[in-house]
């Protein structure tokens, strides 16, 4: 017995939604039971290619739309979902006065959902949309695809779209400029906005239900305001100029510019809980981008694709940005990204710009999909974009696409890469390009594992790329190079990848154990454009010499061992480890013991002088930057300088002063002193130089154990009132220092109950009188 169709109607109904369209419709023939619930069911999607062919049927089509509308209508049957899509190609004007009538039945039945779609031939007509749809106060969702003009009659009409949420318009007609932003004012709650590339304006009469086209092709909007949508959160505009946006609660925008050749205008002062951001085919002014960065304080997400930068040199910050894409954007040599949060990082293209992360997180991972299409690439664009990533331990994965237009002659005649170091090492490989010629195997394999090491490399299997027999031939090669004493004698010196061996092989879930079980497994394979791929995993034998020198083992060793083999190190000579590798280099970054000497002695502000400091800035900003992001402790602070323009300099001590606070610094040592050669200027008079107010948050550090205070340091008054918690302070130095007055060292000792060593040398003379030393201070040393 047929037990589903006793089920209530709304049970048959709510698996009718769940099937495809095609499906739902032939239930109408299982009974007439089905039959009825299928003319009963409130979402008409009405798909002509799905049931007809319009060509011979168009009448059918109608009749049978007009019936299930009618049915509905006249039992007072709400109408949840109208859907209507018809073919390209023809022209429906005979149909536009029963299309107006489904669209009152709809609007008079409550619907919800509507949506047309009606191309017809994009030369000759487009389908008015008639005002009762504007009565339609139940409506949520509206989507107008191709084929629809609004009239300009809209202006002076009431529009009732209170419960409008999403609107979607795409490839519309516009009788008058002003239509859009008066239909949008109009939607109160709307949330979803959508305008690809429609916005067209067209000023001749209308003819009954279709209008004709004027000679004059249409022209594009080229501009759009959106103000007082309090509850619009997305939006997606394409090819409108002048956009500006006053929506404080949107969190997604998408906009595709018209060209890239001058700047659209784009404004977002108000957007500031943006998290979503894609640009497209826009020129972007580098100015204006990264006012936006520094607008949007919590965005998430951002992707540009295909867009044009004023300058070669972009700055990216993003304190919460989490995904970035960058795709086919053309000008740029170097991008510098500050996302400490970051977590993927994709890049597409065919350019070689230098990608450089100042601050990262530990599970950051870059994809990128690199394009050797160009005649401009060389047997060294590979390797230099891979170098060109740093730190390059972030390259998770890349998909290497050669074409034919590629040096194929230069690869054919490489034997080795002449190169002075060893290939960076990245994770993943993925590689497409034709291999037809066998010729082209063991160049292309010297050149592309000269070029990187990769930790595993996948081949793309499709039938168009013919791949099998070079990857049987990979693997034999790197599994037994005996049997190809051809090759190896070719070789003028030792391949930097000699060392290389395969330890799997993988297609799917199978494995491979050798290379019998290899070609079975692609021999079973059918040729198909589907894309599959194999994949090797490789490492380094044991043992071998890379470039003629000896494996580099004591990189490998924990972090906390190089640690502490750089702490054993004078500080320049643990300074110059960090040019060995990129692992060096993480390791020298990520050492908690920072001791900055700097010896120049300024003299003016002299332009090389503040080029020099502003290194020092970086560098001293990246290391501390590093510590922090990585949430490690900052065990030992030395800095010891001479800034004859603290002015310049102080308000970078200041923060430096706080990063090592926030971090926990154990031991921290300031000196600030300054040469006694150039005490006079030239013409006899004396410099004057300006004492540097310690900050009051280095009292607050609780893990302080040692702090040393040298040289034109002041302590001020305000030093009484603040709270100082130095409660592991054993070691205590002042010299030399400035203070507002005479208590401030009683009160700043009184505060450290573990205080063990006290030195206290040269304090200006009002000061120095009536110290007095704690009865619980065990050892102290005074001058």
């Amino acid at each position: 017995m047929d037990r589903i169709s006793d089920l209530p109607k709304v049970i048959l109904h709510d698996i009718l939604g769940r099937l495809p369209d095609k499906d739902a419709a032939r239930t109408s023939v299982l009974s007439k039971e089905w039959r009825e619930t299928w003319f009963s069911f409130p979402k008409l999607s009405c798909c002509s290619h799905n049931f007809f062919n319009l060509r011979d049927k168009l009448d059918r089509f109608i009749q049978y739309v007009s019936k299930r509308l009618t049915r509905l209508h006249d039992q007072g049957l709400a109408i949840k979902e109208f859907k209507l899509m018809l073919d390209h190609g023809l022209d429906y004007a005979p149909a536009s006065c029963h299309i107006d009538q489904w669209i009152q039945m709809a609007s008079e039945s409550g619907v919800e959902v509507l949506e047309l779609y009606l191309p017809g031939n994009f030369a000759k007509r487009h389908y008015n949309l008639p005002l009762c749809l504007t009565e339609a106060k139940s409506l949520t969702k509206l989507v107008l695809r191709e084929g629809t003009r609004l009239d300009s009659a809209l202006l002076n009409h009431s529009l009732k779209f209170f419960s409008l949420k999403t609107l979607s318009l795409r490839h519309i007609l516009l009788e008058d400029e002003r239509i859009i932003e008066h239909f949008i004012s109009h939607c109160p709650l709307i949330e979803h906005l959508t305008l690809h590339s429609c916005c067209y304006v067209y000023n001749n009469p209308s003819r009954g239900g279709y209008s004709n086209y004027s000679s004059t092709m249409p022209s594009l909007l080229r501009s759009l305001s959106l103000q007082g949508l309090q509850k619009l959160k997305d939006v997606d505009i394409q090819r409108i100029e002048e956009v500006y946006i006053d929506a404080p609660n949107l969190e997604n925008l998408c906009y595709h510019g018209h060209c890239k050749v001058t700047p659209s205008k784009l404004n977002l002062d108000s957007c500031t809980n943006l998290r979503w951001l894609s640009l497209w085919n826009m020129r972007i002014p580098n100015k204006w981008f990264l006012e936006q960065c520094y607008r949007i304080p919590f965005l998430e997400s951002l992707m540009l694709h295909s867009c044009s930068f004023e300058h070669e040199r972009i700055n990216i910050p993003g304190p919460e940005l989490k995904f970035f894409s960058l795709s086919h954007c053309s000008n740029l040599k170097e991008v510098n990204i500050d996302a400490p949060n970051l977590l993927s990082w994709e890049y597409v293209g065919k350019d070689n710009p230098v990608i450089s992360f100042l601050r990262i997180s530990n599970q950051l991972e870059l994809n990128a999909h690199y394009d050797m299409s160009e005649i401009r690439h060389n047997l060294y664009s590979l390797r230099e974009f891979v170098q060109n990533i740093k730190p390059q331990k972030v390259l998770a994965s890349l998909s290497l696409f050669i074409h034919e237009s590629f040096s194929i002659t230069e690869i054919l005649g490489l034997s080795v890469l002449q190169v002075s170091s060893p290939p960076p090492s990245i994770k993943h490989v993925q590689l497409h390009f034709p291999m037809n010629m066998e010729a082209r195997y063991f160049p292309l394999m010297n050149w592309l594992l000269s070029s990187c090491f990769p930790k595993t490399i996948s081949f793309c299997l499709q039938s168009k790329f013919n791949m099998k027999a070079f990857v049987v031939f990979f693997y034999e090669m790197l599994m037994d190079k005996k049997k190809h004493g051809y090759y190896l004698r070719s070789w003028s010196k030792p391949c930097c990848w000699h060392g290389l061996k395969v330890v799997k092989a993988t297609h799917l879930e199978r494995t491979c154990e050798n290379v019998e079980d290899l070609k079975a497994m692609l021999d079973a394979l059918p040729e198909s454009p589907v894309e599959e791929y194999i994949t090797f995993g490789l490492e380094l034998r044991n043992n071998v010499v890379v470039l003629g020198e000896r494996m580099d083992r004591i990189s490998v060793l924990p972090e906390a061992i190089l640690h502490d083999i750089l702490a054993r190190l004078p500080e320049k000579d643990a300074a110059r480890t960090s040019v060995f590798s990129n692992e060096w280099r993480d390791t020298w970054y990520s050492f908690p013991i920072l001791s900055i000497r700097d010896k120049i002695i300024i003299g003016s502000y002299s332009p090389q002088i503040i080029s020099k400091l502003d290194i020092l800035i970086g560098y001293v900003m990246r290391r501390l930057l590093k510590l922090r992001d990585q949430s490690l402790t900052i065990k030992v602070f030395k800095l010891d300088m001479m800034p004859e323009h603290n002015k310049y300099m102080s308000h970078h001590f200041d923060l430096w002063m706080n990063m090592v606070s926030e971090s926990c610094v154990e031991v921290l040592e300031l000196c600030l002193l300054y040469s006694a050669t150039y005490r006079g200027r030239p013409d006899g008079t004396e410099y004057r130089y300006d004492q540097y107010d310690l900050p009051l948050c280095v009292f607050e550090v609780r893990s302080l154990t040692k702090l040393v205070l040298k040289g034109k340091i002041r302590l001020n008054q305000s030093f009484f009132n603040h709270s100082i918690k130095l409660f592991s302070l054993r070691t205590l130095c002042l010299r030399e220092l400035l203070l507002e007055d005479k208590g401030i060292i009683e009160h700043l000792i009184s505060h450290c109950p573990l205080l063990e060593d006290l030195t206290e040398e040269s304090i200006s003379e009002q000061t120095i009188s009536g110290i007095i030393i704690p009865a619980w201070s065990t050892k102290a040393k005074g001058s």
